[in-house]
């Protein structure tokens, strides 16, 4: 029963890296997406959540760092958001990585 718990948040986690990462390119290409725009919101809020710490123990600020939003909005030590040193397969190996707490 444990392991469908933790496909459900695995599946839950990876859907929000999926939505927020479909938003900001809504937003590059087109900065006045009101739609994109409450979705980056929301996604964010999700990983600053209680509800996120509850259904895992990885760090939801470290995700979204990792994604390059949030509070980590600017490329950090001058590196370039190109350059950033999660890939999209690492970042979907950290999220599934991710953990039941209880």
């Amino acid at each position: 029963m444990k392991d469908n718990w933790e496909a459900l948040v695995n599946a839950i986690v990876l859907r929000a890296v999926e939505d927020y990462r479909k938003a900001r390119r809504k937003v590059r290409r087109m900065p006045g997406q009101k739609g994109a725009q409450e979705m980056i919101r929301e996604v964010e809020r999700f990983f600053r959540s209680r509800w996120f710490m509850a259904l895992t123990d990885t760090d939801g600020r470290m995700i979204l760092e990792q994604l390059g939003g949030g509070e980590a909005e600017r490329p950090q030590c001058g590196m370039k958001r190109s350059e950033s040193p999660m890939s999209n397969r690492a970042m979907r190996a950290n999220a599934s990585s991710a953990t039941i707490t209880n």
